[in-house]
């Protein structure tokens, strides 16, 4: 992403970070923390815009950026040491930086706070899914998955799948309670505050009602996640024809080299499964279950934008990746993650390094100069503006929900001044 556009990192906010900056530009912490936006309370990212309103103006989405870039890095590390505690280090750094190489990740997941949810309610069910989490993990590792566990479920509905996933894991071993229960406390406690915004809230997404509808939306975007992660056309998007065969055995007849990837997956790797198989079955199927619940709760909340798909396209090369990480043979074993991620570069290399999706956003220094330009004007100080953000946001459309105050992208001259 920054290497596709040179002033990224002075010029790019994206919508909600900003969203939440000028609100506690205008409003007290508390107000803006809590006031639910959308209908559901994204806690982590408005931390972070408190930090950035402490800056000036115009330098909003250099901080906003370096603090993505240090907090990706932290959470990377995070996964990555939690990861090679069972798994080699080759399959830990590849689910590790999965997200970030995913050809569907685009300008709505890379370097944009209000999204790392995603990413993070696939890194937790990586992680719960295994018992990595009822190792002996080092202190630091203990209390910083804890409190991403917390973040996470105070900042988006999926917390209360990881906090499934995490049940379900504790109901195979109820031993497993005292080693891990400041994780189902938190949990529990996170989730109890986002469901308690989503109720209060002035106004939520609609749902979609229809049962039929909902499943096979879930499936329609399951087999778009799927056929992502080995085929993203360049400059194409998946609406296009490309992804709306009448049938997936015509796409698949298309495509030699995935469907050669599942011929591997289906007929010649479970000759190599390990007597540890049944584990990986458990990951798998824990994994799996995630997956639909996420599917279905997206689909029924009529919640489906594309960044999603990043969402189940990682938790699925994740199953991919036990798979592979189960064959006995490690010759066969390092030739398929070599063949998997050599697959994800080329999928990659057709886009990179701007994704189709990508937005031809306001240059925030534009921004500022015209609204400065504006303000400045005495018989304008005493108006109100309202800013746009990267990309080009907020508009009229179906997708900017709940915006009143204090959340809204308007703001005062005097304000606007006194920020510079």
């Amino acid at each position: 992403m920054f290497l596709g556009e040179r002033n990224y990192l002075l010029n790019n906010i994206w919508a909600e970070d900003g969203l939440f900056v000028v609100c506690f530009e205008k409003s007290s912490f508390y107000s803006c923390t809590f006031d639910s936006y959308s209908g559901y309370l994204l806690f982590y990212p408005r931390l972070i815009a408190y930090i950035v309103s402490f800056f000036p103006l115009g330098s909003w989405p250099l901080v906003n950026n370096i603090l993505y870039l240090v907090v990706i890095f932290l959470l990377n590390y995070l996964i990555f040491t939690l990861l090679i505690l069972k798994y080699s280090k080759y399959a830990s750094a590849l689910i590790s930086l999965s997200p970030f190489i995913l050809a569907i990740s685009s300008d709505q997941i890379l370097g944009v706070h209000s999204s790392l949810y995603l990413i993070a309610s696939a890194y937790l069910v990586v992680i719960i899914s295994t018992d990595l989490w009822t190792l002996n993990m080092r202190p630091i590792q203990k209390y910083s998955l804890a409190v991403l566990i917390f973040l996470n479920s105070v900042s988006t509905p999926f917390g209360l799948i990881i906090l499934f996933v995490l049940l379900v894991k504790l109901a195979k071993n109820t031993n497993l309670f005292q080693r891990s229960k400041q994780f189902v406390i938190l949990s529990i406690l996170g989730c109890l505050i986002q469901f308690y915004s989503i109720f209060s809230a002035n106004e939520t997404r609609s749902s979609l009602q229809d049962p039929i509808l909902v499943l096979k939306n879930s499936f329609n975007f399951f087999i778009k996640s799927v056929i992502s992660i080995f085929y993203y056309p360049a400059e194409s998007r998946l609406d296009d024809p490309v992804f709306l065969q009448k049938t997936l055995v015509s796409f698949l007849y298309s495509n030699p080299l995935l469907l050669f990837t599942i011929g591997i997956i289906l007929f010649i790797l479970p000759l190599f499964f390990k007597s540890t198989v049944l584990v990986t079955v458990q990951i798998i199927s824990l994994s799996s279950w995630a997956v639909l619940l996420i599917l279905l709760i997206s689909s029924y909340s009529f919640g489906w934008p594309y960044r999603f798909i990043a969402l189940v396209s990682v938790i699925n090369i994740w199953i991919i990746i036990n798979i592979f990480e189960s064959f006995q043979n490690n010759l066969i074993r390092i030739f398929s993650l070599t063949l998997l991620t050599i697959t994800l570069a080329l999928n990659l290399s057709s886009n990179f390094s701007i994704s189709s999706y990508r937005s031809a956003g306001p240059e925030w220094r534009s921004e500022v100069e015209k609204h400065i330009e504006f303000c400045t004007k005495e018989e304008n100080f005493v108006q109100s503006v309202s800013i746009t953000f990267y990309p080009n946001w907020p508009t009229i459309n179906p997708h900017a929900h709940g915006l009143s105050e204090p959340t809204t992208n308007k703001i005062s001259c005097q304000q606007i001044l006194n920020s510079l």
